[in-house]
């Protein structure tokens, strides 16, 4: 196996164009300011030098990460199908979505500690199997939406289906038809 490659930082593309590192993150991070040359330079170096944003060192240093968890059984294709949703939904505001898969050796509880050690800033249960009691534990230690799920909320959100209401119109409509 050989070593991975020494990961290019903001210091470095600053010394390559010989300006601050404050000059250089200015520019990286679109902020008004530099002149069009700084940023054409500044550009061009962070390109050829291969840079890349070190996004969660920049969230941590606002105590935030942007990062929603999403616990999912891959092979249900219902869950998977609303997992891509929540990545389009969670694009469309500057969330990341890190999705860990529920499989037999990684049951619900351990993917959400892990999804917590990761550091997300909530969690999004699809069709959970936890209990009542460790949903409530879950929603005092972090922000928690429930989905699919009839449960009652005690500290954490459910979304759902009106899954009565849908049958009852289902039932309606099938007895018009004689």
């Amino acid at each position: 196996m050989t070593r991975a490659a020494k990961r290019v930082r903001l210091e470095d593309v600053a010394a390559e164009v010989g300006l601050s590192s404050a000059s250089v993150s200015l520019v990286l991070r679109g902020v008004a300011g530099p002149s069009a040359e700084t940023r054409e330079r500044v550009l061009e170096a962070a390109a050829r030098l291969g840079y890349r944003a070190d996004r969660s060192a920049s969230l941590l240093a606002r105590r935030r990460t942007h990062l929603l968890g999403v616990p999912v059984m891959l092979r249900d294709a219902f869950r998977a199908e609303l997992a891509e949703e929540v990545q389009l939904a969670a694009d469309a505001v500057g969330y990341m979505v890190a999705l860990s898969a529920v499989t037999p050796v990684h049951d619900e509880a351990r993917v959400v500690e892990t999804l917590l050690d990761l550091r997300c800033e909530a969690l999004l249960l699809l069709s959970p199997a936890l209990s009542p009691a460790a949903l409530a534990e879950l929603g005092s230690r972090t922000a928690l939406v429930v989905m699919g799920r009839r449960v009652a909320a005690d500290g954490f959100d459910v979304v759902r289906v009106a899954d009565d209401v849908g049958i009852a119109i289902a039932v309606e409509h099938l007895i018009g038809l004689g």
